[in-house]
């Protein structure tokens, strides 16, 4: 990208890439230092903290396809993002309260007003275009992007600094303050292209028994949580009906529209369970078979988790730079290239991790593998996920736009979710089921899981190179074939 378009696009959507980097920094931010707080404000047992954080981290996510569907049907876009900042934040300082049942009831308000801002943060972007599937929009999304990151790096750094020093609760309350900031910036300075207009569907007291509906119903979840497990499957569930049922209502282009939407979600959810094993198997394999010893102090494990947004944030410019004068000069990629080549970085990224088992000569493993498999991962990672909701928006149908969006959090829920399930389905399998987890601080467990991750992610990849490669040659030949009929027609005359 030369500099005059990259000044364009930061001026056009600075509104949009700023309220990303606030609201999406506020959410990891809380992610960051909501279990340290609940076991020093309600002293939790560790293991009792983390239960709670996985109950609200679902509820985030799955109130997602809420959020999509209020901002079609009900508030609009704005109005809708507006009203999530304004949940999160009070959430917030209900959570500053010693009571569990105020804790709850912010909890409940956080995870609504996350899934109300959350999906339509992303479609805000594709509403500045007026041509739904302008080309532009996988280098606006892929900026977004980078701005997701800024905040994820930022906040989160900022907050835990000031609840380490002052006070856990002084962390949450000034992640509070900056939700409020957000959300009077997405007032005073957010604006789409004039062909959309923010329509309220329901009068404000029918609003107002809607949201009192689902915050108690939420409430109720987080009071009652052994009722929870079933969750995801509900979700799940439910989602499918929603497709079903969005399909249906469709013509036959916006069938084909919806149908290429799924294939990109669906790809997006199994990404996302090989990125976030960062979360659960990648993070005990830091914890038991890395060096972590630098300048003579042993870093954490969970210093790891903050590379990704730092490499994201340095490499997005340069792979954007290369993609508009080298890659995409003439021609756009098509969006499933792409995202079989991040697969591909993906795979070499655990093949990277495989092979660095054989490195640590019976100690521990040296800090540069894993530093690199995070690079190579990452240019995997800038691969798909923004193609994904680029793609998303540029297909979805403009009445269901915000609600198809929702399905691109909602993946990441699901991503969790068979991440977890991989991570200790793999692990245990590997030293016997009836061993646990941490049986011992032997690598080859590792060795064999990342391979396996690896070739998942080879096979996904290839497929994808290899069905556009025949339906590319297959366009070719039938072309060829119609102008060979054609000029046989005119010999003939």
């Amino acid at each position: 990208m030369d500099t005059g378009k990259l000044k364009h696009h930061l001026t056009d959507f600075s509104s949009i890439y700023i309220t990303q980097a606030l609201f999406n920094g506020c959410f990891y931010g809380m992610r960051a230092i909501f279990v340290l707080y609940a076991i020093n404000r309600f002293s939790l047992s560790e293991g009792k903290a983390i239960a709670f954080f996985a109950v609200f981290m679902t509820l985030c996510y799955g109130t997602s396809l809420i959020g999509g569907y209020i901002a079609d049907k009900v508030l609009g876009v704005k109005n809708t993002i507006m009203i999530g900042g304004v949940f999160s934040a009070l959430g917030l300082f209900c959570v500053l309260f010693p009571s569990k049942d105020l804790c709850f009831l912010g909890l409940a308000l956080a995870s609504l007003g996350s899934g109300y801002f959350k999906p339509n943060l992303l479609t805000a972007a594709g509403l500045c275009f007026e041509n739904p599937k302008d080309p532009r929009k996988d280098r606006v999304y892929s900026l977004l992007y980078i701005a997701m990151n800024v905040g994820s790096l930022i906040v989160p750094l900022i907050c835990g600094f000031v609840g380490k020093i002052y006070g856990w609760h002084y962390g949450v309350g000034l992640i509070a303050i900056v939700f409020m900031g957000a959300t009077y910036f997405v007032y005073k300075t957010m604006q789409f292209h004039p062909s959309y207009r923010d329509e309220q569907t329901l009068s404000n007291g029918k609003i107002f028994c809607v949201n009192l509906s689902l915050i108690i119903l939420l409430y109720l979840l987080f009071k009652y949580r052994d009722y929870f497990h079933s969750l995801m499957g509900m979700i799940t569930c439910g989602s499918m009906i929603c497709l079903g049922n969005i399909y249906y209502q469709c013509n036959v282009q916006e069938r084909k529209d919806v149908l290429s939407i799924i294939a990109y979600i669906l790809l997006f959810a199994f990404s996302a369970a090989l990125v976030e094993q960062a979360g659960t198997s990648l993070l005990l394999f830091y914890e038991e078979a890395v060096n972590r010893q630098v300048l003579g102090t042993i870093i954490p494990s969970s210093i790891f988790l903050s590379v990704d947004p730092l490499f994201i944030i340095f490499c997005s410019p340069l792979l954007l730079f290369l993609s508009s004068h080298y890659l995409e000069k003439t021609t756009p990629l098509n969006g499933f290239v792409k995202i079989g080549s991040g697969f591909l970085w993906v795979a070499a990224s655990f093949g990277v991790l495989a092979y660095s088992t054989f490195q640590g000569n019976g100690g521990a493993i040296p800090l540069i593998w894993i530093i690199g498999a995070m690079f190579i991962q990452t240019i995997g990672e800038l691969w798909i996920a923004p193609i994904s909701f680029s793609k998303i928006s540029q297909h979805a149908p403009a009445r269901y736009k915000s609600i198809l969006m929702s399905f691109w959090p909602m993946a990441i829920a699901y991503g969790h979710y068979i991440a977890g399930f991989v991570a200790r389905f793999s692990l245990e399998s590997s030293m016997g089921r009836s061993a646990p987890l941490l049986y011992d601080n032997s690598i080859e467990r590792y060795r064999t899981f990342f391979f396996h991750l690896a070739l998942l992610a080879l096979c996904v990849g290839l497929s994808l190179l290899l069905y556009q490669g025949i339906k590319c040659i297959m366009g070719i030949t039938l072309k060829s074939k119609a102008s060979s009929g054609n000029k046989k027609r005119k010999v003939s005359f």
